[in-house]
C-alpha cells in the first residue's frame, strides 16, 4: 500500500480540476463530526436499560463513547480545507502561501469567538460556584496569572495543571491553533520535499511521541487531564492534519488508482481501529494515525459523489447546513452544557437513581462546557 501511494505521488502532476468555492461533502462531514462530539459529551458512559426496546439507546451510547473521534475527523478536515485551495491553484513545487495574510485570517477567525467563549464560561463557572458555596470565588476559577496567560495565547493544553481548567474542552481549540502555526512549515516542506516526505515525517514524530506516552502511562479507556496533555499534544496529533493535506491534494488533482488505494486503506484499518478504541484504549500508539488514514481516505472516496447527492433529503441537507463554515464560526464550539440532563438522564436511557447527576459542583468540566468542536475550519 505504501508503494502504491509512492507511485501515485511520484507521477507527473495532472491538470488540476477547477477549484470549487466549497465542497458539500466536506460540509456534511463537518456537520456529522459536530453531532458526533455532541453525542459524546451528552451520552458518554451512560448506563442504559436492557431489553429489546432499548437497543437504540444502547447503540447510541456505544457510538457516543467513541465520539471523541469527531475531533480526529476535524483535524483531518482542517488540514484538507487549508491545503485544498493551494493544491487546486498551484502545482506542488510552485505552492505559495502568504504567511502574514494566513496568520491574520486565522487569528480573526479563531480568537474573537474563543475569547468570548472563555469569558462566558468563566462567568458561568463563577456563578455556579456562588450558588453552590455562597461565595464569589473568581480566583479559584481563573487559577492565577499563569493560567490566564496560557489561555490568552491558547497554550493551556501544554500542561496538566491548566489543560482542564475553566473548560477542559478547550484543549482541542489550542491544538488547532498550534497546527495553524506549523501549517506554513508543512506547506514549504511539501513543495520542497513532496507530500510523501511530510506524511512520513509527521507519522514518525507522532508515533515516537505516543510510544513515549504509552511507556509512561499505558492504555486507558477513560479520559484524564494527564493522559490528554501528553497524548493530545501537538507532536502526537500532527499526522492527522498532514493526512488531511494529502487528501486535499488527491482531491484537487485526482490520479488514476487513488480510489483503490483509499478503499484498501479503509478496509485494512477500520476493523482493528474500531476494536482498539472500543475494547482496548482511547489512547495508544498508532491509534490516532490509523484513524487519520481512515478519515483522509474517506475524503478521497467521497470526492467522487456528486454534490447533488448531499442536497437530497432533510438529513444530508441539515448536515451540510450545520457544517457550513460561517455557521460553525458563529457557533464557536456549539454553546451548551456538557451533558444535558433533560436528554441523557431520562428513564428511557437510565435506571432510576442508577446514574450520577451531572451537576456536580466539584467538576467544572461536567458542568459548563463548550462542546469540543474546533472552530475556524
Amino acid at each position: 500500500m505504501a508503494a502504491d501511494l509512492a507511485s501515485v505521488t511520484e507521477k507527473p502532476l495532472s491538470i488540476a480540476a477547477p477549484a470549487k468555492r466549497r465542497l458539500d461533502y466536506i460540509d456534511a462531514l463537518r456537520g456529522a463530526a459536530c453531532l458526533w462530539v455532541i453525542l459524546h459529551h451528552t451520552f458518554e458512559h451512560k448506563p442504559v436499560l436492557t431489553g429489546f426496546w432499548h437497543y437504540p439507546a444502547v447503540a447510541l451510547v456505544h457510538l457516543a463513547n467513541i465520539g471523541w473521534l469527531g475531533v480526529s475527523l476535524f483535524l483531518v478536515l482542517s488540514g484538507f480545507c487549508l491545503f485544498y485551495p493551494l493544491a487546486a491553484r498551484y502545482s506542488l513545487s510552485e505552492i505559495q502561501l502568504n504567511i502574514a495574510t494566513f496568520a491574520r485570517r486565522r487569528a480573526l477567525r479563531i480568537l474573537p469567538p474563543y475569547y468570548a467563549a472563555f469569558v462566558l464560561t468563566a462567568a458561568l463557572e463563577i456563578i455556579a460556584n456562588h450558588r453552590h458555596s455562597g461565595g464569589w470565588d473568581w480566583r479559584g476559577v481563573l487559577q492565577g496569572p499563569e493560567n490566564l496567560f496560557l489561555h490568552l495565547f491558547m497554550l493551556q493544553n501544554l500542561t496538566v495543571k491548566t489543560l482542564d481548567s475553566v473548560n477542559g474542552a478547550y484543549w482541542s481549540l489550542s491544538l488547532e491553533s498550534q497546527l495553524y502555526v506549523i501549517f506554513p512549515l508543512l506547506v514549504w516542506a511539501a513543495g520542497r520535499f513532496g507530500l510523501k516526505s511530510i506524511l512520513a515525517a509527521t507519522f514518525l514524530v507522532s508515533a515516537a511521541w505516543q510510544l513515549y506516552c504509552f511507556h509512561r502511562f499505558g492504555f486507558s479507556l477513560y479520559w484524564t487531564p494527564e493522559l490528554a496533555a501528553y497524548y493530545h499534544a501537538l507532536p502526537a496529533r500532527c499526522f492527522e492534519f498532514a493526512a488531511g493535506m494529502v487528501a486535499a491534494y488527491f482531491v484537487a488533482r485526482p490520479r488514476a488508482g487513488q480510489q483503490r488505494i483509499a478503499l484498501a486503506s479503509i478496509l485494512v484499518l477500520i476493523v482493528p481501529a474500531l476494536y482498539f478504541v472500543l475494547k482496548v484504549s482511547r489512547f495508544g500508539p498508532l491509534c490516532d494515525q490509523a484513524w487519520g488514514i481512515v478519515f483522509a481516505a474517506a475524503l478521497v472516496l467521497l470526492a467522487q459523489v456528486s454534490d447533488a447527492r448531499f442536497q437530497r433529503g432533510p438529513v444530508l441537507r441539515s448536515l451540510v447546513c450545520l457544517g457550513r463554515r460561517d455557521l460553525i464560526q458563529r457557533l464557536p464550539d456549539a454553546w451548551g452544557v456538557h451533558r444535558p440532563p433533560f436528554i441523557a438522564d431520562t428513564p428511557y436511557f437510565c435506571e432510576p437513581h442508577s446514574h450520577i447527576h451531572d451537576w456536580d459542583c466539584s467538576n467544572s468540566h461536567n458542568r459548563w462546557s463548550l462542546l469540543s468542536v474546533p472552530s475556524g475550519f
